[in-house]
């Protein structure tokens, strides 16, 4: 997976959950036009509603279950950097952030 993936699906879709780590959800503007000023980004949508791995599986031509552990190792591989540089840049998008409360 790849964050050229993400903003995409993030661009085209209300909400995109990273199971087992969190969402970005669209605010709607009514513009009809993606803004990155309209997205945040929410620690508590965390589980799996299968959209993620779904289109993933699609665009790649790949089962499911290949989705969902490339996922998985990007979603690792965002908390790593989240631990030791404390930010996360997704082009595009803006950056997720560490607060004081993880």
């Amino acid at each position: 997976m790849t964050i050229k993936f993400l903003k995409e699906l993030v661009e085209n879709n209300a909400r995109v959950i990273l199971h087992e780590f969190g969402a970005f959800l669209v605010k709607d503007d009514g513009s009809g036009k993606f803004n990155p000023d309209n997205v945040s980004f929410s620690p508590f949508l965390r589980y799996n509603d299968g959209m993620l791995e779904d289109s993933l599986a699609k665009q790649l031509s790949i089962t499911k279950d290949e989705a969902s552990k490339k996922i998985k190792e990007f979603v690792e591989s965002v908390k790593e950097q989240l631990l030791n540089e404390n930010f996360y840049p997704i082009e595009g998008i803006g950056s997720i952030y560490r607060d004081k409360r993880g």
